[in-house]
């Protein structure tokens, strides 16, 4: 599903950039005395190296020993961005991040076991290596990076409400604004509580483009997945969109939501998602499971 596709690139590859050792066999001859290997496959035009603090804007392919790839951004989600922070240790991989310049693609080798521990996944096997096919396109600053995005997102933000109250003037269609440009409109009312942070919801869904494509359903035998979607709501585990407007259906409840490009992928393209796209929802909220009875 593709409402959670950002939180595995989240929770399994972004960390891996952050926190992971770095070892390895050089190819350029003999061992590494470090325990950590960099090849530069490919040397940009740019003689400035990034440092501590700045914003990266990189591709990554992952592969493991065998050569197989496990994670292709060019693939999913595009280019991605991370803050080198502090090394939390020597040759770790914000510091070998800092002898990269703007344009350059290297290939950096990071243990199994420094990356993994006891918990090797099934693709990973234990005293063998990962393979991170890095090129770096750009950098800057964190007071840059601010200022570049919060411009960026104004402009984005202006966009998408406009190509969605055209959307809806086109189609008829009714809907009730939120303060962070989310629409939403509820065509069959549920139960009189309305779910709230914190509950576990079980949802029916049509996921589509403004353009009619339908990118994803559970209730649509073509995608394969027949079972409502659940999760916690208001966790982060979907997108924004999902996460703020589920708040106001209530368990039985079905209408549609319109939803901004800033609330959903943002610039990150997924499959047949293109980069800052609109998206539409027909939700039915078959089920929630309150936090506080949760509890009890």
């Amino acid at each position: 599903m593709y409402l959670i596709r950002t939180l595995i690139f989240t929770l399994v590859i972004f960390p891996l950039l952050q926190t992971s050792a770095v070892w390895g066999k050089s190819l350029l001859g003999g061992s590494s005395k470090n325990k950590h290997t960099l090849i530069l496959l490919k040397k940009g035009n740019d003689s400035i190296h990034p440092k501590q603090g700045d914003i990266i804007y990189y591709q990554l392919i992952l592969k493991n020993f065998k050569d197989t790839v496990i994670f292709d951004t060019h693939k999913e989600f595009g280019m991605q961005q991370l803050t080198i922070e502090k090394p939390g240790f020597k040759n770790d991989l914000n510091e070998q991040l800092c002898f990269l310049h703007k344009g350059d693609s290297a290939l950096i080798f990071i243990s199994c076991d420094s990356l993994y521990g006891k918990y090797m996944p099934q693709f990973a096997r234990p005293k063998k290596y990962m393979k991170f096919y890095i090129t770096l396109i750009d950098f800057m600053s964190k007071s840059d990076w601010e200022l570049k995005t919060k411009t960026e997102f104004q402009a984005q933000a202006l966009q998408d409400s406009i190509l969605i109250d055209k959307y809806l003037a086109q189609k008829n269609r009714k809907s009730i604004g939120t303060i962070n440009g989310l629409r939403y409109f509820v065509n069959k009312a549920g139960i009189e509580t309305l779910a709230k942070t914190g509950d576990t919801v079980w949802v029916n869904y049509t996921g589509r483009l403004l353009d009619g494509t339908i990118f994803d359903s559970n209730t649509d035998a073509r995608f394969g997945h027949p079972e409502p979607f659940h999760f916690i709501l208001g966790k982060g585990n979907v997108i924004k969109g999902w996460d703020q407007g589920l708040l106001y259906f209530s368990e039985g409840a079905e209408g549609q939501l319109y939803i901004p490009s800033g609330l959903a992928y943002g610039k990150r393209s997924s499959g047949p998602i293109p980069s800052n796209a609109c998206l539409i929802f027909d939700i039915s909220l078959v089920k929630v499971k309150s936090s506080v009875n949760s509890k009890k």
